[in-house]
């Protein structure tokens, strides 16, 4: 149950990263003129870091036969990393960070929503109920609202 708590609070911490994180991206996007070069600096600086991180930890380093074990889905999680940290940068320097994070949280909470309900990519199966449509759908009215606001 201890870790349990603790991945919630390393998520809800890293909710709170991602609203840093859109800003310092969109900053690198205007020093070096585009949300892809921006995006570069970022995954560049990302993989020294775990680098770093994987040798503090003193990880192994697994065999190339373990790479055969993922499913070919798996491997495109870096590329869907880069969308999401290039779509943010072009986003911020154009719209408020509120904005553009329940935005994000609307297409992610919709995604879950699929996933769960077809257990899809390895997530247990969590039939969709009105209750969780309606959250999602007020997500979305909370995105008029703060366009609004």
């Amino acid at each position: 149950m201890q870790q349990g708590w603790l991945a919630m609070v390393a998520v809800l911490l890293s909710g709170v990263a991602t609203s840093v994180q859109a800003a310092m991206n969109a900053k690198l996007r205007g020093v070096f003129g585009h949300a892809v070069l921006g995006a570069l600096v970022n995954f560049t600086i990302g993989l020294v870091s775990l680098g770093v991180l994987a040798w503090c930890l003193r990880l192994p380093i697994p065999p190339l036969s373990a790479a055969a074990q993922a499913p070919l889905w798996a491997w495109f999680g870096g590329m869907l990393g880069a969308f999401i940290v290039a779509s943010l940068a072009l986003a911020a320097a154009q719209r408020s960070a509120t904005t553009i994070l329940v935005v994000f949280l609307v297409g992610q909470a919709t995604m879950a929503l699929i996933l769960d309900h077809f257990a899809l990519l390895g997530f247990a199966r969590a039939p969709v109920a009105s209750a969780k449509c309606i959250g999602v759908l007020l997500m979305g009215a909370g995105v008029w609202l703060v366009r609004r606001g």
